[in-house]
C-alpha cells in the first residue's frame, strides 16, 4: 500500500483526502506498538513530518501535525492544543484499543478487578465547545470533529433528536462530510469501497433483477446501468 500510495503521488500529487488517509493509517499502525507503551511526543510527530514531506515535497505539513501552542505565546491568550492526521489518528487507536481507559481498581476486601468507566463532561472540551459556537471556517471545523469522535462514540443520548441537539453542527448542509470523518474512524480504509466496488455491486443488483417482470425499478436500473458504462 505504501508503494502505491507514493506511485500514485509521482503520477498525480495526493490530492484526495482518501489517500492522505490511508498514509496516516500505514505511519501510525507501523509506530503504534511502541505508541501504546510510550506516546509519540512533538518532537517524534515533527520528525514524521519531516519524511512525509522528504518522500512527497508538495505536501502541507499542516495537514498532518500542528504543534501545541503554549498559553502565553497563544494570539487568543488560551492554550491552542496540537492537531492534525497524525495526532487525530493516534488518538483514536489508542482510544479504540483500550488504552486511554481508566486502570482498574481492585477491592480491598476481595481480589476482583473492576472496570471503572468514567462519564465525559463535554462542556471541559475545548474542540466540543469550539463546535457548539461555531461553524466556520470549515477546514477548522473537520480538525475540531475529528479531534471530538471518543466523545460521540461515548454518547447517551437515547433518541436521534437528542444526538443533533447535543452536536449542533449536524444541522449544516455538506453534513455528509462529517459523517463520512466519523466512518472513516471507524471502519478505517474502507471509506472508498463504494467507489472501488460500486460497478460490482451494481452487476450484482442487475444479476438479481434478471428474469423478474419488468417492473418500473428494474427499468430505472437499467437505464442507470447504460449511464456508468
Amino acid at each position: 500500500m505504501g508503494k502505491a500510495i507514493i506511485s500514485y503521488y509521482n503520477s498525480k500529487s495526493i490530492s484526495h483526502d482518501c489517500f492522505r488517509n490511508k498514509l496516516v493509517d500505514i505511519i501510525i499502525r507501523h509506530l503504534f506498538s511502541y505508541h501504546s507503551k510510550h506516546r509519540l511526543t512533538e518532537k517524534d510527530y515533527q520528525s514524521i513530518v519531516a519524511k512525509i514531506k522528504n518522500l512527497f515535497p508538495n505536501e502541507p505539513a499542516t495537514v498532518y501535525y500542528i504543534a501545541s501552542i503554549r498559553k502565553q505565546d497563544s494570539p487568543t491568550g488560551k492554550t491552542i492544543a496540537a492537531r492534525g492526521k497524525l495526532l487525530d489518528k493516534a488518538k483514536n487507536l489508542i482510544y479504540q484499543g483500550g488504552y486511554a481507559r481508566p486502570t482498574k481498581k481492585r477491592k480491598a476486601t476481595e481480589n476482583i478487578e473492576i472496570p471503572t468507566k468514567q462519564k465525559i463532561d463535554l462542556s471541559t472540551n475545548d474542540s466540543y465547545l469550539w463546535l457548539s459556537t461555531r461553524s466556520e471556517p470549515w477546514e477548522e471545523v473537520i480538525i475540531h470533529w475529528k479531534n471530538t469522535y471518543h466523545l460521540r462514540q461515548e454518547s447517551e443520548a437515547a433518541t436521534a433528536y437528542d444526538f443533533i441537539e447535543q452536536w449542533p453542527i449536524l444541522n449544516r448542509t455538506n453534513v455528509d462530510t462529517l459523517i463520512n470523518c466519523d466512518f472513516d474512524e471507524l471502519f478505517p480504509n474502507r471509506t472508498c469501497n463504494l467507489y472501488k466496488y460500486w460497478n460490482l455491486f451494481f452487476d450484482k443488483v442487475v444479476y438479481y433483477k434478471e428474469g423478474h417482470t419488468k417492473d418500473n425499478l428494474t427499468i430505472d436500473i437499467e437505464d442507470l446501468k447504460s449511464l456508468s458504462e
